[in-house]
């Protein structure tokens, strides 16, 4: 099969810090200047890959998938060593736009003992929208059997929707964090350009009050919507009915970061053999169960071996070889 899965999506660095106190303690706020000021000293600090693009590529690169990997990425894509990191899987071809004078996604986060979290995000290149079309930057775009559009600047990710349309690509549409920053319409042509929706249950309801469209006329266009719900597993609705599919039990959960990217990955993989949607969301919720059990998006691994097993034992017979 000369086929490739595309993935378009965003690369980020995550620079993760814990810090022993109370985030609240250490606010100070000036009423007459309408200013406030924070200091901590957080305790330690890890570097950690991430990005919806980059999650999904890890995962797929595990399962062996041929996948054409589209981004953006800044400087420190290769000096911090992101892309040595995803070029040991032999079957990711890293299609990016590369820019020199910035600098990848970075996200800067700090944990206190209470579990409050400080973000600060930067969105570096990802604030920058290609001038090339999709098939200016993808050579061989007949050879694209199924594309997932998934976060990144809402207007590329508007701008790819209409473009895989054009290219009559099959696509998955996965608005993700951004989902609350389309328009309306633009949801409503994104919907009518793809093939399935992937959301989790946030997202959905989002989507839900954004759309002025009816379920009958959402599956007019879509074959199928998926929505993630964390441990209690994802529920695939079809235009006249609704499969659940139960989560799988990792070993341990230690960080759930990333299960989201992983379950789109296997479940790409699986579209990919041609296999049902229900498979799909099976083979999806057995890879994002390695995830949780390590810290990061991009820490675990798992042999084709454990895969079977883990599947296997919650959904009987393995049909992806």
């Amino acid at each position: 099969m000369n086929k490739k899965i595309l993935v378009h999506g965003s690369f980020a660095i995550d620079y993760i810090m814990d810090f022993n106190g109370n985030l609240y303690d250490n606010v100070h706020i000036d009423h007459e200047s309408r200013s406030f000021e924070m200091a901590v000293m957080p305790s330690t600090k890890r570097m950690q890959f991430g990005g919806t693009a980059g999650n999904i590529a890890y995962n797929l690169g595990l399962l062996e998938a041929p996948a054409v990997i589209l981004g953006s990425v800044g400087v420190d894509f290769k000096t911090l060593k992101y892309e040595q990191h995803l070029k040991t899987f032999k079957s990711l071809i890293l299609n990016l736009e590369r820019h020199s004078n910035d600098f990848c996604a970075n996200c800067y986060i700090v944990n206190d003992k209470k579990s409050h979290q400080l973000i600060i995000y930067h969105g570096g290149v990802t604030n920058i929208v290609p001038s090339k079309s999709l098939k200016e930057r993808i050579k061989n775009i007949d050879e694209i059997s199924i594309a997932i559009n998934s976060p990144e600047n809402p207007q590329l990710m508007f701008k790819l929707s209409n473009e895989l349309k054009q290219s009559k690509i099959k696509n998955i549409l996965d608005t993700g964090q951004v989902t609350p920053y389309f328009s309306r319409e633009q949801f409503e042509i994104m919907i009518k350009n793809s093939d399935i929706l992937i959301c989790n249950e946030n997202e959905y309801n989002i989507i839900c009050q954004k759309v002025d469209l009816t379920d009958e006329e959402v599956f007019e266009y879509l074959k199928a919507i998926v929505r993630t719900e964390g441990a209690r597993g994802s529920t695939l609705f079809f235009k006249d009915k609704k499969i659940k599919i139960p989560s799988v039990q990792p070993k341990k959960v230690l960080d759930p970061t990333g299960a989201g990217d992983a379950f789109r990955a296997g479940f790409l993989y699986a579209l990919y053999l041609e296999k049902t949607l229900e498979d799909a969301c099976k083979l999806g919720a057995t890879v994002s169960s390695f995830v949780v059990e390590t810290i990061g998006a991009q820490t675990h691994k798992f042999s084709k071996e454990e895969l079977i097993e883990r599947y296997e034992k919650n959904f009987g017979k393995f049909i992806f070889n």
